[in-house]
């Protein structure tokens, strides 16, 4: 009988810590970054945010941690609208491409709030790297949260 209310209490104890668990995952999966490249679409799921600065708040990208195609966002605080974002920095394989050379690149951001620490805009364009070499990015969106 003692096996038994054992086998219950630690199999509650741990029913209730992978809920637990699962809620700090919900939290990880609101704030992602979207993207069309070469045909294929990305999402940037591992996502970190620097509200250091005191003009930007600069969202990096990844692709489950892997750094082999990373996004920063600088977005200028409390700005909304189509100039609210400084830059956009895309590298996949090494090759960086900025969203500030050329103007060939449009952007809103919908949602910049420092209260409730959310963030929500898109983008999309021919983003070029320091030797002018375009790269055509569609439907880039992003919500974050932080």
């Amino acid at each position: 009988m003692k096996k038994i209310i054992l086998f219950t209490v630690l199999s509650l104890v741990a029913f209730t810590s992978n809920g637990c668990s699962g809620s700090g995952d919900e939290a990880t999966t609101i704030s992602r970054i979207t993207l069309e490249v070469d045909g294929l679409t990305k999402v940037f799921n591992y996502i970190t945010v620097d509200s250091s600065n005191p003009d930007l708040i600069i969202v990096h990208g990844q692709i489950g941690g892997s750094l082999i195609e990373v996004i920063e966002i600088d977005i200028y605080k409390g700005a909304t609208g189509t100039d609210a974002i400084s830059n956009i920095i895309f590298t996949q394989n090494d090759v960086t491409y900025y969203s500030n050379i050329g103007n060939s690149v449009g952007t809103n951001v919908q949602t910049n709030d420092s209260v409730e620490r959310k963030l929500k805009g898109s983008f999309y364009g021919n983003f070029k790297t320091l030797s002018n070499t375009g790269k055509i990015i569609d439907n880039g969106s992003f919500t974050v949260s932080y």
